[in-house]
């Protein structure tokens, strides 16, 4: 019997954490989707993102088995060094390393050192969404000094890129060489998916939901000062961390001067095996990001029957043609605020249409076998 190709995953924080939002879903994701195909271990840290609590329940420093015979390595932060992360990537006996970062010296730079020193394997690297134009105006100068460093290094001449679509095949070849080798291969998407059931609508009032990081990167305080403007009875939810505290106080300071109809409650962090229930209770879900290079919590809200009002800094597009919700140019606020209005004052009949038309887009998009296909031909 032909042996699996085994795959080493680095990746800052994994479940049970979720702070860190999007790669984590992406990760587990791939996980579940390719333990069937690969034999995969993945090593990350013993704490979640903005977090010095280790994980209860969770021995670090060893491997552990998962489900369906994947391995993880949860290292506590007195252990994770160079030397060490040598080691345990050297014990899991990689043909690819999978790196899931760009900004990481742990779990990015020392690995491609280790993988080229070592010569331990092919090494994959998905940026994920990092080079985004949005994504680098956040720590900019640290950020423009980090990629100049890590060009000059040397120790990407032999990566194998993962671009999750065409904008961001554009920027890895913009900031690392036309000669980069790159394979296009969409984010795996969650599979499990509840049955659709209506939910009631009123003309002039609706439920909004926001699930992802509070950061300037989301652009969250925008949708916040827009709905000053918005005429009607509209209520809005955001789940997330808030480990940005002046961002925090900005989001804050705008609900607290926004009229008695327009309610707007910072939730916290929630955690991805609530999120589904969660979304039950709400119209639509929202999401004016700078950029995103899939957008987990746009799949989601669509995932659960709820249209969204998203930017057009990520993937999904079209999406008013197709009636499940709509991506509005991020320099326009108009059309932001003309797409609230149009959701607001949906009636019953028209939202099922649009609801039932969203459940169907996610559910016939994470069936496509290609989605699965393509990932096993970047492990090749």
């Amino acid at each position: 019997m032909e042996s699996k190709t085994r795959i080493t995953v680095l990746i800052d924080w994994f479940v049970p954490g979720y702070k860190a939002g999007g790669p984590i879903q992406t990760i587990r994701n791939f996980v579940e989707a390719m333990a069937e195909h690969f034999q995969l271990s993945v090593i990350t840290k013993n704490v979640d993102h903005a977090s010095t609590e280790p994980y209860p329940d969770i021995k670090p420093n060893t491997w552990i088995e998962w489900e369906s015979g994947v391995r993880l390595y949860y290292f506590s932060e007195a252990c994770l060094s160079y030397k060490s992360l040598g080691k345990i990537i050297s014990e899991s006996r990689p043909d690819f390393i999978y790196i899931n970062s760009l900004f990481s010296l742990p779990f990015t730079i020392w690995p491609l050192w280790i993988g080229r020193k070592q010569a331990m394997g092919k090494v994959v690297l998905a940026p994920r969404g990092m080079l985004m134009e949005g994504a680098l105006k956040q720590k900019r100068l640290k950020k423009t000094v980090f990629l100049t460093a890590l060009k000059s290094s040397g120790v990407l001449q032999e990566v194998r890129w993962q671009a999750t679509d065409e904008q961001e095949v554009q920027d890895i070849r913009q900031h690392f060489g036309q000669k980069s080798e790159i394979q296009l291969v969409s984010n795996l998407p969650r599979q499990q998916q509840a049955d659709w059931r209506s939910l009631e609508k009123v003309r002039g009032e609706m439920r909004m939901v926001f699930h992802s990081r509070l950061s300037p990167k989301k652009n969250i305080h925008a949708l916040i000062g827009w709905l000053k403007e918005i005429e009607g009875k509209v209520w809005l939810d955001i789940y997330g961390p808030q480990e940005d505290l002046d961002y925090k106080e900005k989001c804050e300071g705008l609900i607290a001067a926004l009229p008695d109809r327009k309610k707007v409650v910072l939730k916290g962090p929630l955690p991805p095996d609530e999120l589904q229930a969660r979304l039950a209770d709400y119209h639509f879900s929202v999401l004016p990001t700078l950029g995103e290079n899939f957008g987990h919590s746009i799949f989601e809200g669509l995932l659960a029957g709820k249209p969204v009002i998203i930017s057009d800094k990520t993937p999904w597009r079209d999406l008013q043609a197709k009636e499940i919700g709509w991506d509005c140019e991020l320099e326009k606020e108009v059309q932001f605020k003309e797409a609230l209005k149009h959701a607001l004052h949906m009636d019953q009949e028209v939202y099922d249409k649009w609801s039932r038309a969203a459940w169907e887009f996610a559910r016939n998009y994470k069936s496509q076998p290609e989605l699965k296909e393509q990932m096993q031909a970047l492990f090749q």
